[in-house]
């Protein structure tokens, strides 16, 4: 499986021992500091939704998935968030709505 290339994270493969056994495992690895809070957001969601998760490669794929998604997402809105158009336009909107 080929997971998402990114600016700020990247997934890694690696070997681990555990009890006399090897595991492969996934990293999800931050590269870019600039990006930490958005990067621990996207750990807190896949690690919450991923723990309820019994069958191993159902797991790797809604990461892959969800990493995706994010990737779309940030791609949409940019790292630091919304501009400064696309604000005024959402406070207009909730000012409606209230």
């Amino acid at each position: 499986m080929r997971f998402p290339d990114s600016n700020g994270f990247e997934v890694k493969r690696a070997v681990l021992p555990w009890l006399g056994e090897k595991y492969l495992t996934l990293q999800l690895i931050l590269t870019n500091h600039r990006f930490q809070d958005i990067f621990t957001a996207l750990v807190e969601d896949i690690s919450a939704n991923i723990a309820s998760i019994p069958v191993e490669s159902d797991a790797v794929q809604f990461m892959n998935s969800r990493l995706r998604r994010w990737q779309l997402f940030l791609e949409r809105n940019g790292p630091d968030g919304l501009g400064e158009e696309s604000q005024h336009g959402l406070y207009g909107e909730l000012w409606v709505l209230t």
